[in-house]
């Protein structure tokens, strides 16, 4: 080149058997001291312009000297998340700190390979999986394993737990979580141990990527240019991947959030920050005269910033972790608190602590709970956990020879990730290791079935176009008394209706005190009976036409002393009370229940001509009525009392007052008290009472200290079971069936 660089912009280019880099993740000699693990190695001499990577022998390079401030900023980053894990309302934003760590990632890594050149394809790819392998499967393995054991104890079905593991130890996590559509922030997502490991499915692709890169454009191979084409090539990439993260998030919330391509720009902003520290412009040069305790504050406030505000508080985040990056050097304010010892070893054993910060949690919520009085023992897990994978597994074995050449290593790393693997697979889900009742947990959170039978969801109802042939149904979901057939002298009753029919289920498995009845059961999740034309969900106008067969199949078979019952979650429909299903009845509640009961009316007008009698089940309680916010499937298991769960959180428990129920259903419940004074056959049953006793002013999920609702309007198994019981004495109690029958 024309001009000479100074040495403080070269790249060194030492012998790969003996090189490291700063702040680099593959340590090829043992700690000298405390958290100074980056021990320092002589490189071959060589001299490498920043920029085009041509090669000067003559000239020698420093050694690269160990950056601990790196390490003391990985701990704030696993710090903030922990503190949001434990309690997102202390840090909103704390999240964030994995995008530091994406940010980080980026810039060592791509140190990392500036170091580790080659002129051999067959080198340098392996040379760089295997310093992979060696850095992320040995813990990770571990975790998993003795991850997977634990939840097996505690969760009685945890077959979406040791999914999410086994996907965990290939890298693809991330992509089943976005593909179950899941909720980061979500109650369900807090009872996985493998949650959190979206984050290094993430790392792991862009590492699928980044080699390409690095090779291709000459960085990797000391090629002329290879550092300014490696720049644009990812200046170009990190800009098309932050447009798509700015686009996604409003729209695809779990596309932004889970998926490789709209994080590329994270990782990318470090890749770009090493590689125009090679050459510091005007821009970054004065950013190197930043005061970093000023951007260490401006990113703590950030992390304090609501979710409504993630778009621009995450590109703050990433923006301020690459200032902090460039300015925080020896000699600033700030660089004594990043480097303090005790600092920089969380920051050394951020990859293990953040492993298990969050398999503490998850454990700890299936059984104790997170309080006040257990956030030091939690932590001190933490931290036990943590130093232990770091001193018994990450060190020993990064530092330990493995199978040479590097494509050994790989094969050992891809041989112990398939143990693990088939190890997890081993374990079945049918709770062979639960440490609880399993008929308590199942019950909690199962509906009431009619055991003996046939009758499922599967075989039973439909949802989203997904259900049986119709007549296949009517042959699985009917039964009879003493095997005999629907016949004229037997009663028939017919249970119709979405999802809330279900309730009904453990009726059936009580038919034989009530005579020689036949029954059969066959609902349709989301869609009311009697179909209304203008109440229908529009993503799903199939199974409203299987609602309208089912119906008219019912009404054309049935004949006189028959029973049809119709049960739905009527405020789902009528009160309009949920805004996240759309729709076709655009009116309001009121003009919404005069639809439906006008179609009620037309039916009950069919059944009377025909001797029928009419069952309407009027509407349970619902509490998600009064909160929009409050999530449909709350805590099922963890709100069931066992011996290591002695006490059930707060989060569990939903109430409202008899009064705002009532004002709710007022419509409803007027209009179906008119229909059952219009027509004879039409009878009201009300399960009110029973879920909600008359004397109480609050209604509860709870009934004493027992849970009787899967979420926030279905009922479990204890709740169902009340109806069930009573159900049947109303039937014998208003002579709509006879013992004799």
């Amino acid at each position: 080149m024309a001009k000479a660089w100074r040495l403080k912009d070269q790249v060194q280019a030492p012998d790969p058997k003996n090189s490291r880099t700063s702040n680099q993740d593959e340590p090829t000699a043992k700690p000298s001291r405390g958290c100074d693990n980056a021990a320092q190695i002589e490189p071959e001499p060589m001299q490498v312009d920043a920029l085009t990577g041509a090669s000067n022998t003559k000239a020698t390079i420093p050694k690269s000297p160990y950056r601990p401030e790196i390490d003391g900023l990985r701990a704030f980053a696993v710090i903030a998340v922990i503190i949001n894990h434990f309690n997102k309302d202390l840090l909103p934003s704390g999240y964030l700190g994995v995008d530091i760590f994406f940010v980080i990632s980026g810039y060592v890594i791509t140190s990392s390979l500036a170091n580790h050149r080659s002129e051999s394809f067959g080198d340098f790819f392996p040379g760089f999986y295997a310093r992979r392998v060696k850095r992320l499967v040995p813990a990770l393995v571990v975790f998993v394993l003795i991850s997977s054991l634990l939840i097996c104890l505690f969760n009685p079905e945890p077959g979406v737990s040791l999914g999410a593991g086994r996907r965990a130890l290939f890298g693809i996590s991330n992509i089943n979580l976005y593909q179950a559509s899941t909720d980061y922030f979500a109650t369900s997502t807090e009872l996985n141990p493998f949650t959190h490991t979206w984050s290094l499915g993430v790392e792991e692709q862009f590492y699928l990527l980044f080699p390409l890169l690095i090779w291709f454009s000459g960085f990797g191979r000391i090629a002329t240019h290879g550092a300014r084409n490696l720049l644009w090539a990812i200046l170009i990439l990190s800009i098309a991947s932050l447009i798509a993260f700015v686009y996604l998030y409003p729209v695809n919330q779990p596309a932004a959030y889970f998926l490789m391509p709209p994080r590329i720009w994270e990782l990318g902003a470090g890749c770009l920050l090493f590689l125009a520290l090679l050459r510091p412009g005007h821009i970054l040069k004065k950013v190197e005269g930043w005061t970093p305790s000023l951007i260490a504050a401006a990113l703590m406030i950030a992390l304090f910033m609501p979710l409504a505000t993630a778009v621009p508080t995450t590109m703050t985040v990433v923006l301020l972790t690459a200032c902090l990056l460039t300015c925080l050097r020896p000699g600033k304010s700030g660089y004594n608190l990043f480097t303090q010892k005790s600092i920089a070893y969380l920051g050394l054993i951020s990859y293990s602590l953040y492993l298990w910060h969050w398999a503490v949690l998850c454990i700890s919520r299936w059984t104790i709970g997170i309080h006040w009085w257990t956030i030091p023992l939690q932590i001190a897990a933490m931290l036990i956990l943590a130093i232990s994978s770091y001193i018994y597994i990450e060190m020993p074995l990064r530092l330990t020879a493995w199978p040479h050449p590097p494509l050994g290593s790989i094969i050992t790393g891809i041989a112990a990730t398939t143990i693990a693997f088939a190890t997890t697979s081993f374990v079945k889900n049918d709770g062979r290791f639960y440490l609880g009742d399993k008929a308590l947990s199942n019950h909690a959170f199962q509906r009431q079935v009619a055991e003996g039978t046939s009758i499922n969801e599967l075989n039973c109802s439909w949802y989203h176009n997904k259900g049986p042939r119709i007549h296949d149904a009517i042959a699985n979901c009917t039964v009879t008394r003493k095997g005999r057939k629907f016949s004229e002298d037997s009663g028939r009753v017919f249970i119709l209706g979405d999802s809330h029919a279900a309730n009904l289920t453990g009726w059936i498995s009580d038919v034989a005190r009530l005579g020689n009845l036949s029954t059969r059961i066959l609902y349709v999740s989301s869609q009311l009976t009697p179909p209304a034309s203008r109440i229908i969900a529009q993503d799903w106008p199939k199974d409203f036409k299987t609602q309208e067969t089912i119906r008219n199949l019912t009404l054309t078979e049935a004949r006189k002393k028959d029973v049809i019952v119709i049960s739905n979650y009527l405020p789902y429909y009528l009160a309009n009370k949920d805004e996240n299903m759309r729709r076709l009845c655009e009116h309001t509640s009121a003009e919404c229940t005069k639809e439906w009961l006008r179609e009620t009316q037309s039916m009950a007008r069919a059944t009377t001509q025909q001797g029928v009698s009419l069952i309407i089940v009027s509407p349970l309680p619902d509490f998600r009525s009064l909160d929009s916010s409050t999530p449909w499937n709350t805590s099922k298991e963890t709100c069931t009392k066992q011996w290591f769960r002695p006490s059930v959180g707060q989060d569990c428990f939903m109430s409202r007052t008899k009064r705002e129920i009532l004002l709710d259903f007022k419509e409803i419940r007027t209009g179906l008290a008119r229909l059952q004074s219009e027509f004879d056959n039409v009878f009201i049953y009300d399960p009110l009472p029973l879920v909600c006793p008359s004397h109480a002013k609050i209604c509860s999920n709870y009934l004493g200290d027992k849970k009787i609702y899967v979420d926030t309007n279905h009922l479990n198994y204890f709740g169902a079971k009340l109806i069930s019981s009573d159900f049947s004495r109303f039937l014998l109690r208003n002579r709509i069936v006879n013992p004799s029958q």
